[in-house]
């Protein structure tokens, strides 16, 4: 839920919100200072303790769930011109992908300050992952339905689970083919940004690769 949901552009609580995020691009979670975020904002220090009584963390709290309704937003607009369930779910994916590695504020929280972001990460899971649990629990069920072996194959020596008797590549299912084109992209830019060089891992690198 976008805690700005229904206030104005002027609104002092939008405008702080916002104020911290920008703050956030060139501080730490640690160092973030009210005064600077009211400054930032073109409000006092006063009106901002009137919008957030409990302070910093208040402030955090909605600033940082306010930008993960923006990234949900923004991903909803990207797939709403997509007229099937595998468009959609492989558009959300892929743009889903892009738009985290893009986010430059998310991956140094990620990264860097990943113990000062854990505890915001309790109050905004509903948000970020609702949709992500219902597509992996269709990725669940399809894959499932691929493993219809009562026992392992000959040959096979996996613990805990079997081959599947097609090539999940080829499976016309929505998940499945959603799930392969989302992690193409991601899987290419790292061989691209690994180069290529005499070193034994870089001199196989053809900027292909294969499923064994």
């Amino acid at each position: 839920m976008d805690p700005l949901f229904g206030l104005a552009e002027d609104d002092p609580k939008r405008r702080l919100a916002q104020a911290a995020v920008r703050c956030l691009d060139d501080v730490a979670m640690n160092d973030l200072g009210l005064e600077a975020v009211a400054r930032e904002a073109g409000l006092s220090r006063a009106t901002l303790y009137r919008v957030f009584p409990n302070g910093r963390d208040e402030l955090l709290r909605t600033a940082l769930a306010a930008e993960v309704a923006e990234f949900w937003r923004n991903l909803a607009n990207a797939v709403a011109g997509e007229t099937t369930l595998e468009g959609r779910l492989t558009r959300g994916l892929i743009d889903g992908v892009l738009r985290t590695e893009n986010h430059a504020l998310l991956q140094r929280l990620v990264h860097q300050e990943a113990e000062e972001f854990a505890p915001f990460l309790d109050e905004l899971e509903p948000a970020v992952f609702t949709l992500l649990s219902a597509y992996l629990a269709d990725l669940k069920v399809a894959l499932e339905a691929q493993h219809a072996f009562n026992r392992h194959p000959i040959g096979q020596s996996l613990r805990h689970g079997s081959q599947t008797p097609v090539d999940l590549r080829r499976v016309d299912d929505p998940a499945i083919k959603a799930f392969f084109s989302a992690i193409d992209g991601p899987i290419r830019r790292y061989l691209a940004a690994l180069g290529t060089g005499s070193d034994p891992v870089r001199s196989r690198n053809t900027g292909d690769y294969r499923f064994a």
